[in-house]
């Protein structure tokens, strides 16, 4: 041996110690012996350990062998126990083995020590090896019965003959069984799984027996309890020599994670029919290796083609790119990938059938370097929307300006009589100034004040001329800030003629503390311009007095409104289709005036209206919001 034995040795004899080392020497076995007398002894090295052998007198003085025996097995249960002792009887010899003694030896043939010695160690070795072994053993079925239990999973084995061989604890409480009762039989095991799994399940087990071949399905159960859980079902046959002798598997509480994946695939389906509903797809593309890494199922619908699996790559969708676009994106893809900022493109691409499809594509960068998510807007049908309603108001505003062109034509007479009138007071006024500057002694101040009444006269002249010109021309509207108690004195003054030719009288209330509106000019002239020649019209087979009334005042805190009020002959019996197309009361008219001017007044966030008179005639009244407020 390596080392000498450490050996504790109850003897009395103090020589029997050196007796036992000189019979293990001469077997080359050292030896460090340390002998005790007494029980309180022999418990004290006990409790001080680190022996490999005990030997015992099994008579002594002050107690027995046995009661020695007990305390070794009690306190070093591991350490073999010998008994060396004068005289052993048969029967006690027998006792002392079945009480847990290795072996005896007399003292009067300690030749036999050594051998028993080598004996009783290699036994005590072997007696650690199994309890290790044992101990793994236990070990290792704590750590399967803890990781069949965190993992929900049991095994099984099945044989051939239709029964089942082992059960898990796991799958007994997965199944809700009774482990005491032991295994199930396959009756009673199909009996357990749901009623419309389980004709496939029966086939399934019926397949492995006829193929000896091993399955893999999820199936649903109902425990005893009423509970229904959903299990995944893994099994493998093993052969011997080709020969099918069982069925090995397990059995996995997955109810958890098909709940999760039944959610999650709720939440994608949703998630596409989201996309497709509202002609949004989604992607992810690495601007560096130019690799797709993900396209949504409505980009590849928006794009024509028929399934993303047919795409394959980020070229295949930038191949669409409409040809004459195509400069513009690559321009604006390589910028914003070398500054690392998110793009918005608006482009057009061809489809695979030759169809071209307006898109928006909008791209954030995220995740590692060069990495971008975004999102493809089918904006085809909002873009054609957009262009039908451009053509819409182009037509809208061609009508009101034929509209406008045609009441301008109604005030030609009128309009030709308040621009003579200008002119020929500066004619006259040039010719005073000049019959004062031409006399004996020119008379300068006379002549001063002729010349001022000729600009001034030339002025309004001119003034008419603009305001006229205004009403004609048909250019985009110009949103501005306008000054309502300007346009309508504006309008006055054109159709001032008119009204006195008619024998209307026009009078004004308007309130000079009223805030602008935000607006076109030319068309509030139009609206105006409109309610004031029907209230003219509506006046010219009136007895009695003729009078226009137009108001400007606050309505609110935030709206301003206008009222134009006449002693005509009143609203028509039909009001509802009095603002329709084409409606019209007069034998010549068009029937688009109240339409077109009501247009322009919504267009501006107002609303037009018309009322009855307390008296004869009608009031035609419009809002329209302030745009800031007037400076005192």
């Amino acid at each position: 041996m390596n080392s000498a034995l450490r050996i504790l040795y109850l003897e009395s004899d103090v020589t029997r110690a050196a007796l036992v080392q000189e019979a293990l020497a001469k077997d080359h076995m050292a030896s460090l012996v340390m002998r005790v007398e007494t029980e309180s002894e022999f418990r004290a090295a006990l409790q001080q350990g680190g022996f490999d052998l005990i030997l015992a007198d099994y008579a002594l003085a002050s107690f027995d062998g046995l009661s020695t025996l007990g305390i070794a097995r009690q306190q070093s249960p591991e350490v073999p126990f010998i008994f060396v002792s004068g005289t052993v009887g048969e029967e006690v010899a027998i006792e002392a083995l079945k009480s847990g003694a290795t072996d005896y030896v007399l003292k009067s043939r300690l030749s036999r020590l050594a051998p028993a010695v080598r004996r009783a160690l290699r036994e005590a070795a072997e007696k650690a090896e199994l309890r290790r072994l044992e101990e793994a053993r236990r070990r290792s079925e704590f750590y399967l019965v803890e990781g069949q239990r965190l993992t929900r999973t049991g095994s099984w084995a099945f044989n051939p003959a239709g029964f089942f061989e082992y059960w898990s604890e796991e799958l007994f409480h997965i199944f809700g069984l009774d482990p005491k009762e032991g295994a199930p039989t396959l009756e009673r095991y199909l009996g357990s799984v749901h009623p419309q799994d389980r004709e496939d399940m029966a086939e399934t087990i019926q397949r492995m027996h006829a193929e000896s071949c091993g399955c893999d399905v999820n199936k649903r159960i109902v425990r005893p309890d009423g509970e229904v859980r959903v299990i995944r079902c893994v099994g493998v046959p093993v052969l011997r020599n080709g020969v099918l002798t069982s069925f090995l598997g397990t059995a996995m509480d997955v109810t958890d994670q098909e709940q999760v994946t039944q959610e999650l695939r709720r939440s994608q389906t949703f998630h596409s029919e989201a996309q497709r509903l509202t002609g949004v797809g989604t992607w992810a593309w690495n601007a560096i290796t130019r690799q797709l890494l993900h396209a949504s199922d409505e980009c590849a619908r928006i794009y024509g083609f028929e399934s993303n699996k047919d795409v394959g790559s980020f070229e295949r969708y930038y191949s669409c790119t409409h040809p004459e676009d195509e400069p513009m994106v690559r321009a604006a893809l390589e910028c914003a990938i070398g500054a690392g900022t998110e793009f918005d493109i608006d482009l057009r691409i061809v489809r695979p059938d030759g169809s071209v499809r307006y898109v928006r594509v909008i791209g954030h960068p995220f995740g590692e370097a060069g990495e971008y998510l975004g999102s493809t807007f089918d904006v085809t049908e909002r873009k054609l929307a957009d262009e039908q309603q451009e053509r819409l108001r182009r037509l809208e505003a061609d009508l009101a300006h034929m509209n406008r062109v045609t009441t301008m034509g109604e005030l030609t007479a009128s309009l030709a009589h308040e621009i003579n009138q200008p002119i020929a007071a500066a004619v006259t006024d040039a010719n005073t100034c000049v019959r004062w500057l031409t006399r004996d002694r020119p008379d300068l101040e006379e002549a001063r004040e002729a010349a001022k009444r000729t600009v001034k006269d030339a002025t309004r002249a001119a003034d008419i001329i603009r305001q006229t010109r205004q009403l004609f021309n048909n250019s985009r509207p110009l949103r501005e800030v306008v000054t309502v108690n300007d346009l309508i004195t504006e309008i006055i003054m054109l159709v001032r003629s008119e009204a006195m030719r008619c024998g209307v009288a026009i009078r004004t209330e308007l309130k000079t503390d009223l805030p602008s509106v935000w607006g076109d000019r030319t068309q509030l002239q139009q609206v105006l311009l409109n309610l004031i020649m029907n209230g003219i019209e509506a006046m010219k087979g009136v007895d009695g007095g003729r009078q226009l009334t137009v108001t400007s005042a606050r309505d609110g805190s935030n709206q301003l409104l206008v009222s134009v009020a006449d002693t005509g002959i009143g609203l028509p019996s039909n009001q509802n289709e009095m603002f329709s197309a084409f409606f019209t009361t007069k034998p010549d008219g068009t029937g688009m005036g109240l339409t077109i001017s009501r247009s322009i007044v919504e267009s501006h966030g107002g609303r037009l209206w018309a009322t009855s008179n307390t008296g004869p005639g009608a009031t035609f009244c419009f809002s329209l919001p302030a745009a800031m407020p007037v400076q005192a």
